[in-house]
């Protein structure tokens, strides 16, 4: 669903980033985001409501404990809809150094949650640890790019005042 997505809106990301109109990226991915995360949101609350009966429905009774990793998958899978746009905006800023370190970071990070969850809680704290890993992709590629832009904002600005 997202892979052509993120083919589409890469091109747009770098065309505004190399005329450096980066208000408008910063309103197109706030916009972006919003459409998505309003109906995705009230998705989550129905299936949080409903995952029990869905796998019971789709799978059969004996499916009943993949229910909670079932629904953590779902949220991770939510999030990174809604951010679909993030991996695009990091390549378009070129920091694709920083990216391979984020995802090493992650890997490690998914797998401490999930070794230290799953004798507690199975196969949820697997799901845990991707989510973990996931989250923490997706925050810190915003944070870094948000960092990279207004870096570049700054070097903009001093470029014209000169």
């Amino acid at each position: 669903l997202t892979d052509p997505l993120v083919t589409s809106i890469y091109p747009q990301l770098s065309v505004l980033t190399a005329q450096k109109k980066y208000q408008e990226i910063g309103k197109m991915l706030k916009r972006t985001s919003m459409m998505a995360a309003i109906p995705l949101g009230a998705f989550l609350i129905v299936a949080f409501f409903l995952k029990s009966h869905i796998i019971n429905s789709l799978y059969g009774a004996q499916f009943e404990p993949a229910v909670n990793p079932f629904y953590i998958h779902l949220m991770d899978a939510a999030m990174c809809a809604v951010f679909f746009w993030i991996l695009p905006l990091v390549q378009s800023l070129g920091l694709n150094a920083l990216r391979f370190r984020i995802y090493i970071a992650a890997i490690i990070l998914g797998t401490i949650v999930s070794l230290l969850t799953v004798n507690n809680y199975q196969a949820s704290g697997v799901a845990w640890g991707l989510f973990a890993a996931n989250f923490f992709i997706t925050a810190a590629f915003i944070f870094f790019a948000r960092k990279a832009i207004d870096k570049l904002k700054n070097e903009h600005t001093t470029i014209v005042t000169e």
